[in-house]
């Protein structure tokens, strides 16, 4: 995708100089210290600190506008606001460190253009790609807490995070800019794709917003966001995508993992586990209940589709990356349709 390179091209410019200075700001003495890329992509760059046998995650904030959502200070404020808030009710979320005069966030500097930082605790735990019952239960227990949570937040700052006012606002950005490449071998897949996307929108804008508070959600819960300690959630972070926006987009992230392996019994089974652990916490309408499937599978199916759709157009279709691709879409159209109807 385009925003990929947005802070790729930054990383050569990212030295031994650069992180000294930052961590100045935060350390007395922080002359002797290691440092690692360990995550990249369009929204940030981080990076592993290490100051004797201390760890921390640097990150490097990303200032682009992406749709209706603006990462500008005031914005990435309220989100450490609203991530400390959670840490504060016992949700398991990294500590932001202050810098020695007491700002939550910094900024620095690159080709003459402003980016802000901050500086995490390091969460030890290891990321995994298959939830089990307890993990399962574990997530749905974490999301039903937050919502719950976000319900009574009463903000300390005056403005809210830039998102979405309704779910009608969120689908319209989210699917008219994706368009059906005219490929003939290719064609009838796309046309499936974009009739799916067709239905998922009109279930989604057929519900009434008063059926569904808007509220301020993480919005990105899936497994690179998440580290376990066995089944037990040790960390949750990036709070990069969080927003104003509706509860069935947030399980929606989470559901889409679900859908994304398995066979159709299991994958019923695994979204039982969640909701029945879920509802235990947080009662949600039946439109919430539902919503989030159709979430799910717009938030898997868009990036495949875009993704499928450039490596058409620039000829990229040999390739064993491609046919894999291919067969995962296919297969993923099968697994949904009892969904979509």
């Amino acid at each position: 995708m385009v925003f990929e390179n947005a802070m790729l091209e930054k990383v050569e410019f990212v030295n031994r100089d650069l992180i000294r200075k930052i961590l100045a700001e935060y350390f007395r003495d922080a002359e002797k210290f290691e440092f690692q890329l360990i995550r990249q992509g369009w929204e940030n760059l981080s990076y592993l600190i290490r100051i004797g046998n201390k760890k921390y995650i640097l990150r490097i904030c990303n200032r682009m506008q992406f749709g209706t959502y603006k990462r500008d200070e005031e914005n990435l404020l309220f989100e450490i606001e609203f991530a400390q808030f959670l840490k504060r009710n016992s949700l398991p979320i990294p500590h932001i460190f202050e810098t020695i005069t007491g700002k939550k966030l910094t900024s620095i500097t690159l080709e003459g253009e402003k980016y802000y930082v901050v500086l995490f605790e390091f969460i030890k735990g290891r990321e995994i790609n298959i939830f089990n019952k307890s993990k399962i239960q574990n997530v749905a227990r974490m999301q039903a807490k937050m919502h719950c949570l976000a319900k009574n937040w009463k903000p300390a700052r005056a403005r809210f995070l830039s998102g979405y006012t309704s779910h009608q606002d969120w689908l319209k950005e989210t699917t008219e800019k994706f368009k059906v490449p005219q490929n003939s071998e290719y064609l009838s897949l796309f046309k499936q794709y974009r009739a799916i996307l067709n239905k998922i929108s009109e279930k989604i804008l057929a519900q009434e917003p008063k059926e569904m508070p808007v509220l301020l959600v993480h919005a990105d819960v899936h497994e690179g966001n998440m580290r376990f300690v066995g089944d037990k959630i040790s960390g949750l972070f990036d709070f990069d995508d969080c927003r104003m926006s509706i509860i069935p987009e947030d399980i929606g992230m989470f559901i889409s993992i679900i859908l994304r392996t398995g066979d159709l019994a299991s994958i019923k089974k695994k979204a039982k586990i969640y909701f029945d652990e879920y509802l235990k916490l947080n009662k949600i309408s039946k439109a919430e209940m539902e919503l989030p499937y159709y979430f799910a599978v717009e938030k898997w199916l868009v990036p495949k589709f875009s993704k499928l759709r450039k490596q058409i157009e620039v000829g990229d279709v040999e390739t064993k990356k491609f046919s894999f691709a291919l067969r995962q879409s296919k297969q993923f159209l099968k697994l949904i349709r009892y969904r979509v109807r």
